[in-house]
């Protein structure tokens, strides 16, 4: 495609050491911390591999959502850390966006840094 076209940001979601929204990740930034810290315990195991410090994301909760039926929730929660951290950032960007998602045709951009795509290349957010 050789054509020029415009795209439009219109939400924001991540999920990330220093922080789950733009506000958080850009206080932390202006206060010079870098979300390194020693591994909680349930990443001990990594200290076998000389592992001590890392930048976990962890602090971040469905229960904002208030829109989200319990259902939703609670399948979202059973899915493993990296496609919760997806959802989380995904949903979060639409809620950010004011987008009623289920009557427009939209699209996302995904940057992850440890899990493979292949397994969201199709994914849609199904209520039902």
């Amino acid at each position: 495609m050789n054509k020029e076209q415009d795209v439009a940001v219109t939400g924001i979601g991540l999920v990330s050491p220093l922080g789950t929204n733009l506000d958080s990740l850009w206080d932390s930034i202006l206060s010079r911390k870098n979300g390194i810290s020693y591994l909680p315990s349930n990443f001990e195991y990594l200290n076998n591999y000389g592992l001590n410090l890392a930048g976990v994301a962890s602090n971040f909760s469905f229960n904002i959502f208030n829109e989200i039926s319990l259902k939703s929730k609670k399948n979202i929660i059973k899915l493993n850390m990296q496609t919760q951290m997806l959802m989380y950032a995904f949903i979060y960007a639409l809620f950010d966006a004011k987008l009623d998602y289920v009557e427009q045709d939209i699209s996302s951009i995904i940057g992850c840094g440890t899990c493979s795509i292949k397994q969201y290349g199709n994914s849609t957010l199904d209520e039902e």
